[in-house]
């Protein structure tokens, strides 16, 4: 599997687990010390920072990991300079830290910032991961005060938040759609619980004919090809596997596959690598014909490197091909 396709399934995984941490917490105090806990902890950072406007326009530091808010002043100002110039300033930051910020938004108004303090600079992968814990925030915070205060104007933001909410699921899953490859997770059961529109296109299948059902009563097929001793090894041992085969119910198609257990199932990623399959067949059946040759045949590349050396060479010149590939003949 990809190193970025196996980062944006683990970046998916990693956030939902704190989305269900932070938004199932209805303490607003508790979200604040989850929201700043769990940004310090995803992000390797020394210092994380929650800053909320509040009902004055002052802008103040409601919840802090690895210093102490007291020491943090208010702020007031224009607020996207003034954040980053007085923070950097109260947390007296050394020179190889950096400071970095990302706006918190509730019904299209900043609420505030959530900030975090590390050595090493950021990825583009994980300012957009800061982005979507951002939201994230800003949706638990508005499930607290829901909570709290159980009024008329309460269950309009609710649902507000529940659209929020949804729409953060919606760029996530368009994250995973954009995948070019098959991707599909697998409860305790073996039921499929989502799947991305490769898996329809590839096996013929849509999502509502997927979604609640067992693979092996779906695909029987699969019961008999490599999956399902691999898929049961991984749910078994608890550890990832990674393996090839020949789909059976794809005809023709090679994949890679990669199955990552987790306690609510699978998660299966799938990688086409039917030409490069095609290919070694074809490199296999050319060396197969090369060596046929009764004759002693030496290819080399550009450089004059040996890279093909039969059985006939070795006889008439007494290396191996072991020996020979990789020699510089020029």
């Amino acid at each position: 599997m990809g190193r970025n396709q196996h980062s944006i399934i683990s970046s998916f995984d990693r956030l939902a687990a704190i989305n269900r941490s932070i938004t199932t917490s209805l303490n607003f105090n508790e979200a604040l010390r989850l929201i700043v806990v769990n940004a310090a902890e995803l992000f390797s950072a020394d210092t994380s920072l929650l800053l909320l406007v509040e009902d004055d326009g002052i802008l103040r530091v409601k919840a802090a990991h690895g210093v102490e808010s007291a020491n943090i002043p208010d702020f007031s100002g224009p607020m996207e300079e003034s954040v980053i110039r007085n923070l950097s300033i109260h947390l007296n930051l050394e020179p190889a830290k950096e400071l970095v910020t990302v706006p918190i938004v509730a019904d299209g108004s900043l609420n505030g910032f959530l900030a975090i303090v590390r050595e090493s600079q950021m990825t583009a992968e994980e300012h957009w991961q800061l982005s979507a814990l951002a939201d994230q925030a800003a949706i638990a915070l508005n499930n607290a005060r829901l909570h709290e205060f159980q009024t008329g104007e309460a269950m309009r933001q609710r649902d507000e938040t529940l659209a929020a909410l949804r729409e953060s699921h919606r760029k996530i899953n368009n994250i995973l759609e954009s995948i070019t490859d098959l991707y599909y997770q697998l409860d305790p059961e073996w039921r499929f619980v989502d799947v991305n529109k490769r898996v329809e296109e590839l096996f013929g299948k849509n999502f509502d004919e997927l979604v609640g059902k067992i693979i092996w009563e779906v695909f029987p097929q699969a019961v008999d090809s490599e999956l399902y001793p691999q898929f049961h090894k991984a749910v078994e041992t608890r550890t990832p596997v990674h393996f090839e085969l020949e789909s059976k119910i794809a005809d023709g198609v090679w994949f890679e596959a990669h199955a990552y257990p987790k306690k609510t199932g699978l998660s299966v990623y799938l990688r086409d690598i039917s030409e490069r399959k095609t290919s070694d067949r074809e490199i296999a059946f050319q060396a197969r014909l090369l060596s046929a040759v009764e004759q002693a045949v030496i290819a080399t590349d550009l450089d004059g490197k040996v890279v093909y050396w039969n059985s006939f060479a070795e006889a008439l010149y007494g290396w191996s091909a072991e020996e020979a590939i990789g020699a510089n003949v020029m």
